[in-house]
């Protein structure tokens, strides 16, 4: 992590801080519980070692994958292999969707 990543935006309250990270920890622990209702494996599909995820992403910051040179892009939810780093990325429209279907139903 580089000293920028830690550094505190000046225009940032601590309040806001926290409900963004607040959110990517939700955002998070919804993924997780998505992947596992789906079947998603544990293995790493590039090295098959069985190992924790990163879940990429910086406080409301998530990634994208991008489709031109024109700025189109395709919200995502990303984790990255702790042992090989191969990323795998997940269409966010459908990961929300879901999470909101079981939301509602609950």
């Amino acid at each position: 992590m580089s000293d920028n990543e830690n550094q505190k935006p000046e225009d940032m309250s601590s309040d806001e801080e926290r409900r963004e990270i607040e959110e990517f920890n939700r955002k998070h622990h919804k993924f997780v519980e998505f992947t596992k209702k789906v079947g998603v494996k544990d293995e790493c599909p590039c090295c098959g070692q069985s190992v924790n995820k990163i879940f990429l992403g910086y406080r409301s910051q998530m990634p994208v994958v991008p489709v031109s040179t024109l700025g189109k892009y395709y919200p995502a939810y990303a984790g990255a292999c702790t042992n090989c780093g191969f990323v795998s990325t997940f269409f966010a429209p459908v990961v929300d969707k879901k999470i909101q279907e079981d939301e509602s139903s609950e």
